[in-house]
C-alpha cells in the first residue's frame, strides 16, 4: 500500500505541522511520497531529508529576521504599494483584469457612460468629482498593479530563509522521500462560468467579444530529482507571498508565485501522479471531509 502525506500551506501555523511530523517520526509512521505548499513545502523538505530536529530548532528560535531581510528603500514608494493592495481586492479573482485592448475598451465605455449619466442627472461639477473617483478606483490601482507586477518589486528579501535552506540537509541528494512542491503561474483565459462581454461599435458594426482575465494555475514540481539550486529556488517560490511581500521566481522564463494562490492543499499530484492508496493530510485551516472531497473534485 502506497501512503502519501499532504502538507497544507498556512504561514506560522507550520510550527504545528512540524510538531505533527515529529510525532509521526517518533511513532515510526512512514510515508512513500510527500506533497506540500508554501510552508508545507518547506516542512516537507525537512521531513524528506530526516532533518526535523534542525527544523524544530529553527521554529523555536523563529523571528522575522530569521526569515526575511527588509528592503528599507521601499518606503518612498509605500503609497504605490498601498494602491497595489487596493488593486488586489479589485474583483473576486483578487486582481484587476489584464490590460488588453478589449478590457480597456470595456472599462472606458463603462466609466464614460456613468460620467455621461452623472452630467445629465447632476451637472458638470458633480460629474467631475465622480469621474475623479472612478479614475482612482479603476485606473490608478490598475496602473499600480501593473507597475509592481512587472518591476518584480518586493518589500522583503528571503535571504535568511535561503541561507537556512542551504545549511539544512534538506537539500540535494539528502532528500530521501519523493517531494512535490506547489507553485502558481498565471495565464490569460476565458472562464465559461463567468461570461463577460464588451460592446464596441466600429465602422457601423457591433462587435461583441469575450473579456480576457488572468487565472492562477497550480504547477507541481518533484524536487528530489532536481539540482540543489533548483530545489532551493522552487522551495522559495512555493512560499513567495504575493502583494509584493516576497519576490517571485522564474523558471524557463515563466513567473511563479506562492503555491497557495492556486492549490493550498496539494492532493492532486499524490492522486494523479503517484496513485497513492492512502493519504494523510495535515491541514492548517479548519475544514471537513466534505470540503476535502470538494477540493479534490475542483
Amino acid at each position: 500500500m502506497k501512503r502519501g502525506l499532504v502538507l497544507e500551506g498556512g504561514g506560522a501555523k507550520g510550527a504545528y505541522q512540524l510538531g505533527c511530523l515529529i510525532a509521526f517520526e517518533e511513532c515510526q509512521i512512514r510515508f512513500d511520497v510527500i506533497a506540500g505548499t508554501s510552508v508545507g513545502a518547506l516542512n516537507g523538505a525537512l521531513a524528506s531529508s530526516h532533518a526535523l530536529g534542525k527544523g524544530a530548532e529553527y521554529w523555536k528560535n523563529l523571528s522575522l529576521r530569521h526569515v526575511v531581510a527588509p528592503r528599507w528603500w521601499f518606503l518612498p514608494i509605500a503609497p504605490l504599494l498601498m494602491l497595489y493592495v487596493v488593486s488586489y481586492h479589485y474583483n473576486k479573482r483578487g486582481h484587476p483584469p489584464p490590460l488588453t485592448s478589449g478590457n480597456l475598451v470595456l472599462m472606458l465605455l463603462y466609466v464614460g457612460s456613468l460620467v455621461v449619466v452623472g452630467i445629465i442627472e447632476s451637472g458638470f461639477g458633480p460629474a467631475f468629482y465622480y469621474a475623479s473617483m472612478m479614475f482612482f478606483l479603476f485606473f490608478v490601482p490598475w496602473l499600480a498593479y501593473s507597475f509592481l507586477r512587472y518591476v518584480q518589486f518586493s518589500i522583503f528579501r528571503p535571504s535568511p530563509l535561503e541561507a537556512f535552506l542551504s545549511e539544512t540537509n534538506g537539500m540535494g541528494t539528502n532528500l530521501k522521500i519523493p517531494l512535490y512542491v506547489t507553485l502558481t503561474h498565471r495565464q490569460l483565459g476565458f472562464d465559461p462560468d463567468l461570461p463577460r462581454l464588451f460592446y464596441w461599435k466600429r465602422e457601423d458594426t457591433a462587435v461583441w467579444g469575450a473579456v480576457e482575465d488572468e487565472y492562477e494555475f497550480p504547477k507541481y514540481f518533484r524536487i528530489d530529482k532536481c539540482s540543489i539550486y533548483e530545489q532551493k529556488t522552487l522551495l522559495l517560490g512555493s512560499a513567495a507571498l504575493p502583494l509584493g511581500i516576497f519576490p517571485p521566481i522564474h523558471m524557463d522564463s515563466i513567473r511563479y508565485d506562492d503555491g497557495g494562490l492556486a492549490d493550498n492543499l496539494p492532493l492532486y499530484p499524490l492522486i494523479s501522479y503517484e496513485q497513492c492508496d492512502e493519504l494523510v493530510v495535515i491541514a492548517l485551516r479548519p475544514t471537513s471531509t466534505d470540503s476535502l472531497k470538494n477540493h479534490w473534485q475542483k
